[in-house]
Protein backbone atom coordinates (compact mmCIF):
# COMPACT_ATOMS: atom_id res chain seq x y z
CA UNK A 1 0.00 0.00 0.00
CA UNK A 2 2.89 2.47 0.73
CA UNK A 3 4.68 1.77 -2.50
CA UNK A 4 1.56 2.38 -4.31
CA UNK A 5 0.85 5.28 -2.25
CA UNK A 6 3.93 6.43 -3.06
CA UNK A 7 4.02 5.64 -6.75
CA UNK A 8 1.59 7.98 -7.33
CA UNK A 9 1.99 11.17 -4.57
CA UNK A 10 5.45 10.72 -3.37
CA UNK A 11 6.34 10.79 -0.46
CA UNK A 12 3.18 12.91 1.37
CA UNK A 13 1.11 10.53 0.02
CA UNK A 14 2.83 7.69 1.38
CA UNK A 15 2.81 9.36 4.98
CA UNK A 16 -0.67 9.93 4.31
CA UNK A 17 -1.33 6.06 3.81
CA UNK A 18 0.69 4.96 6.52
CA UNK A 19 -1.77 7.31 8.88
CA UNK A 20 -4.36 6.57 7.30
CA UNK A 21 -3.74 2.65 7.53
CA UNK A 22 -2.29 3.03 11.07
CA UNK A 23 -5.51 4.88 12.33
CA UNK A 24 -7.71 2.32 10.57
CA UNK A 25 -5.97 -0.79 11.72
CA UNK A 26 -3.84 -0.55 14.55
CA UNK A 27 -4.34 -3.07 16.84
CA UNK A 28 -5.36 -5.85 14.20
CA UNK A 29 -3.04 -8.44 12.32
CA UNK A 30 -3.62 -6.74 8.82
CA UNK A 31 -0.23 -4.78 8.58
CA UNK A 32 2.78 -4.37 10.70
CA UNK A 33 2.99 -1.21 12.15
CA UNK A 34 6.70 -1.92 14.01
CA UNK A 35 9.37 0.67 13.73
CA UNK A 36 11.58 -1.83 11.43
CA UNK A 37 8.83 -2.00 9.02
CA UNK A 38 9.07 2.06 8.69
CA UNK A 39 12.78 1.85 8.63
CA UNK A 40 12.49 -1.02 5.87
CA UNK A 41 10.55 1.01 3.82
CA UNK A 42 13.06 3.96 4.20
CA UNK A 43 16.13 1.96 2.84
CA UNK A 44 13.74 0.54 0.35
CA UNK A 45 12.85 4.60 -0.76
CA UNK A 46 16.91 5.70 0.16
CA UNK A 47 18.08 2.37 -2.40
CA UNK A 48 15.52 3.38 -4.84
CA UNK A 49 17.07 7.28 -5.30
CA UNK A 50 14.56 9.16 -3.12
CA UNK A 51 16.23 10.33 -0.39
CA UNK A 52 13.69 12.81 0.52
CA UNK A 53 11.46 10.13 1.05
CA UNK A 54 13.33 8.13 3.13
CA UNK A 55 13.93 10.90 5.49
CA UNK A 56 10.22 11.69 5.58
CA UNK A 57 9.67 7.98 6.60
CA UNK A 58 12.32 8.13 9.53
CA UNK A 59 10.92 11.18 10.62
CA UNK A 60 7.42 9.36 10.88
CA UNK A 61 9.31 6.77 12.84
CA UNK A 62 10.44 9.10 15.36
CA UNK A 63 7.20 10.37 15.93
CA UNK A 64 5.95 7.00 16.39
CA UNK A 65 9.28 5.80 18.42
CA UNK A 66 10.99 8.53 19.84
CA UNK A 67 12.65 7.10 22.26
CA UNK A 68 14.19 4.14 19.51
CA UNK A 69 18.08 3.50 19.41
CA UNK A 70 17.87 1.83 16.44
CA UNK A 71 16.03 4.94 14.44
CA UNK A 72 18.54 7.13 15.72
CA UNK A 73 21.28 4.37 14.34
CA UNK A 74 19.50 4.49 11.57
CA UNK A 75 19.40 7.88 10.59
CA UNK A 76 23.13 8.31 11.26
CA UNK A 77 23.50 5.78 8.98
CA UNK A 78 21.52 7.85 6.62
CA UNK A 79 22.79 11.03 7.05
CA UNK A 80 26.27 9.75 6.69
CA UNK A 81 25.49 7.92 3.59
CA UNK A 82 24.09 11.33 2.65
CA UNK A 83 27.00 13.02 3.05
CA UNK A 84 25.88 15.10 5.93
CA UNK A 85 28.87 13.49 8.18
CA UNK A 86 28.45 16.41 11.00
CA UNK A 87 24.74 15.85 11.04
CA UNK A 88 25.24 11.98 11.54
CA UNK A 89 28.06 12.85 14.23
CA UNK A 90 25.82 15.12 16.21
CA UNK A 91 22.54 12.26 16.15
CA UNK A 92 25.25 9.60 17.62
CA UNK A 93 27.09 12.16 19.88
CA UNK A 94 23.54 12.72 21.22
CA UNK A 95 22.35 9.21 21.39
CA UNK A 96 25.54 8.18 23.45
CA UNK A 97 25.08 10.52 25.71
CA UNK A 98 21.49 8.99 26.84
CA UNK A 99 23.01 4.91 25.89
CA UNK A 100 26.80 5.79 26.78
CA UNK A 101 27.28 1.85 26.44
CA UNK A 102 25.81 1.48 22.52
CA UNK A 103 28.95 -0.28 21.30
CA UNK A 104 27.01 0.46 17.84
CA UNK A 105 26.68 3.81 17.93
CA UNK A 106 30.63 4.07 19.13
CA UNK A 107 31.28 2.16 15.99
CA UNK A 108 29.90 4.69 13.42
CA UNK A 109 30.59 7.48 15.53
CA UNK A 110 34.25 5.80 15.18
CA UNK A 111 34.16 5.52 11.67
CA UNK A 112 32.62 9.38 10.77
CA UNK A 113 34.92 11.29 12.89
CA UNK A 114 37.94 12.31 11.48
CA UNK A 115 41.01 11.17 13.09
CA UNK A 116 42.86 13.57 15.75
CA UNK A 117 45.78 15.43 14.74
Amino acid sequence: ALTRAHAKGGADAAVAEYRRLREDHYGSAAYDFTEWKLLGFAEELAKSGDPEASEAFIGLNLEYFPDSTDTQLFRARFYGFQGKSELAIEILEGLLTTDPDNANAKRMLDTMKPPSE
